[in-house]
């Protein structure tokens, strides 16, 4: 279930077809560096937002991470490898953003699938005290 959410104060590209390989690129290192299956990986690029970094409005990013599974020894190696990525994709430096990877537990997240939403709520009824159920 891993999400990966970029936001960048620059145009990226001024074209559709560069933005979506930008996309695929950064989907296939979320992949590989979080070790999670694509079939769940949402990739998302926010581009030309209003945003300042130290009280500046040079090329700047805010990267969050939310994948289930994660650990503070895991956070340092994945916060080190999507910065490198950062500043060989896009030349930025890594003192101008912030990378945030956040484990939300497994109840804070729920599969918008319909298949796996039914298996989602099957397992959850299952877990519930079957006595507070009129």
């Amino acid at each position: 279930m891993p999400v990966v959410d970029l936001t960048v104060n620059f145009r990226i590209s001024e074209s559709a077809h560069l933005g979506r390989d930008l996309i695929k690129d950064l989907h296939a290192f979320s992949v590989e560096t979080l070790k999670k299956p694509s079939k769940y990986m949402c990739v998302k690029i926010n581009e030309h937002a209003l945003m300042a970094f130290d009280g500046t409005f040079d090329p700047a990013f805010n990267l969050h991470i939310t994948c289930l599974g994660v650990d503070v020894q895991q956070n340092k190696e994945i916060i080190a490898a999507y910065t490198k990525f950062l500043s060989e994709k896009f030349g930025l430096p890594g003192d101008r953003g912030y990378v945030r990877v956040v484990d939300p537990g497994r109840e804070n997240i729920g599969p918008g699938f319909e298949e796996d939403a039914r298996r989602y709520r099957h397992r959850e009824c299952e877990n519930q005290d079957t006595r507070n159920i009129m």
